[in-house]
């Protein structure tokens, strides 16, 4: 995704100009490659929350409980962030067949409201994906799977970093608007960090101390 925007970057602001949201969507099929890209990303995202949640002991208390606390936020996460593609994929696909969408006030109005209804579903998703690493953070504290240090102040940064967002509906334009540079990729950079850095903590393996320092059960580990 990064290679797909960066020429681009940042994208338009909300309650920009109409032509503005054109002339990013429309050139290189930009949001085409965005698209496809994103939604693989998204699946990785669920697939991680499934695959880590599996890990945990079977038959110890609370487990299930975690295990949804884990996979169902992420799952609405994940969701929610699809449903926001339809709109930004489906405003140059209909404006490369219909030239001439944007120039009257009404089919502006319409881009307009559709680029930010696929930026305000995005943003508005972002707690999802708090709640999911704050579970996975708790869970940590019964069944040790990932570094002590990686569910402290890392998850809490991840955690706090994708709540703030919701207070971007406030921002009318900026790059602190729903969906925009500030309140999209930096809270979503520090959260995927996050759980980039959970994911190759499992596939290295705990080192020998922390192996003695686990809890017995811990599946293959």
């Amino acid at each position: 995704m990064l290679v797909t925007i960066a020429p681009r970057f940042p994208w338009p602001d909300d309650n920009a100009s109409p032509q503005a949201y054109l002339n990013y969507l429309l050139p290189h099929d930009t949001v085409e490659w965005q698209s496809i890209i994103s939604i693989a990303i998204l699946t990785s995202l669920l697939a991680h929350s499934v695959l880590i949640s599996q890990l945990l002991p079977i038959g110890t208390h609370y487990t299930s409980l975690v295990k949804a606390a884990v996979i169902t936020p992420m799952t609405v996460f994940v969701a929610v962030e699809v449903v926001s593609i339809g709109p930004y994929l489906a405003t140059p696909l209909y404006a490369r067949a219909h030239h001439g969408i944007g120039t009257s006030g009404t089919s502006g109005a319409v881009i307009t409201i559709i680029w930010q209804t696929g930026t305000v579903l995005a943003t508005m998703a972002l707690p999802m994906l708090s709640m999911s690493v704050l579970a996975l953070a708790l869970s940590n504290r019964l069944h040790a799977l990932l570094p002590p240090w990686l569910c402290g102040w890392p998850a809490v940064l991840a955690i706090l970093a994708n709540i703030a967002p919701v207070a971007s509906v406030f921002a009318i334009t900026g790059h602190w608007s729903p969906g925009s540079a500030g309140s999209f990729i930096l809270p979503v950079g520090v959260a995927f960090t996050w759980i980039a850095l959970a994911a190759l903590t499992l596939i290295r393996g705990p080192s020998p101390a922390e192996r003695r320092s686990l809890p017995p059960g811990v599946p293959g580990l």
